[in-house]
């Protein structure tokens, strides 16, 4: 394994560790625990104990990410003239874990205002992205050379030219993010129990939409249309990748994933939003947005996922 997609991976696990722990400071309401930024109730350690504990340990979690983020991000820029687009993705990956940082700052000094506090979210789940795109660009074998082929340009490796493009795997993973930044507005708005009854909202098919129900409402209906995006992809998906028996499960993976996220969604609303609960909806999620990422990253190159193979240039005698 490279160190770049060593360093990726990581990366990339780390931060979803931390998108998970930043759940459960907001589900446990630990977000102001320490109200001042950066020391912690003035000290730099402070005492360790409830929800302190938890809103400290997401900081210095935080802090660990930032520094595997940033050596990822430095790996990869040393490499992009070797690597195509892993210098682009390094360069929005450094964008936004400073981003990222700022934000913490306001959202905490600010007393965690609720598009703060989204946007926060919005850009931790774009770095999950981003770190997943860079960990498929550091599996690219570089010393791979094809006849007619130049030695940076991998663009017609292990392509099939009556491949269409993945749109369906494209436009799920598209809406699947703008509606987990949606959840983050209806989860920090107070509009987890707009609609407190399951199947309906508030005894109606479709209920009068003002306030916060507007949120909750539309958050449900785009469940709908992300489960409906995601069958489409998997469906499509499962036929371009039959002949890849190391990527074909991914199809499968995703279905399950939005599958536990509907029934988690519906769970968290019955119990009046408990706090385990929630913080599963967010982990899946996440981890429903990585796999797409990587499904349709295996529909465009099924090259770039696979174990690599040198492909060794024959030369003329």
């Amino acid at each position: 394994m490279k160190t770049l997609e060593r360093l990726s991976w990581i990366s990339l696990a780390s931060t979803y560790l931390l998108l998970v722990v930043g759940g459960i400071v907001s589900a446990t309401g630990s977000g102001l625990a320490c109200p001042d930024w950066p020391l912690c109730r003035g000290q730099l350690i402070p005492p360790l104990e409830g929800p302190v504990l938890i809103e400290y340990g997401h900081r210095v979690l935080a802090a660990l990410v930032g520094l595997l983020v940033l050596s990822t991000a430095v790996t990869a820029w040393r490499r992009r003239r070797r690597i195509p687009g892993v210098g682009a993705a390094a360069g929005v990956a450094l964008f936004l874990l400073l981003a990222q940082v700022l934000l913490g700052a306001v959202t905490v000094l600010g007393e965690l205002p609720v598009e703060i506090v989204t946007a926060h979210l919005a850009l931790g789940s774009a770095l999950l992205v981003i770190l997943a795109l860079m960990l498929i660009l550091s599996r690219v074998p570089v010393t791979q050379r094809v006849p007619g082929v130049p030695a940076r340009d991998f663009s017609a490796l292990e392509v099939d030219p009556g491949r269409p493009p993945p749109f369906w795997p494209l436009a799920a993973t598209g809406v699947l993010y703008l509606e987990m930044i949606l959840g983050a507005y209806v989860r920090h708005s107070g509009a987890g129990l707009a609609c407190p009854d399951l199947p309906l909202c508030q005894g109606e098919v479709i209920p009068p939409l003002q306030g916060l129900t507007v949120f909750h409402f539309s958050h449900r209906v785009g469940a709908i249309l992300v489960a409906v995006l995601i069958f489409l992809a998997a469906v499509r998906a499962r036929d371009a990748l039959r002949e890849q028996p190391f990527l074909s499960v991914l199809p499968t993976v995703a279905t399950v994933l939005v599958g536990v996220q509907i029934l988690l969604g519906a769970l968290a609303v019955s119990s009046r939003l408990a706090p385990l609960l929630t913080v599963l909806h967010l982990a899946n999620a996440e981890a429903l947005l990585a796999t797409m990422v990587f499904l349709s990253a295996a529909c465009l190159r099924p090259a770039v996922l696979k174990p690599p193979v040198l492909v060794l240039e024959q030369q003329s005698i």
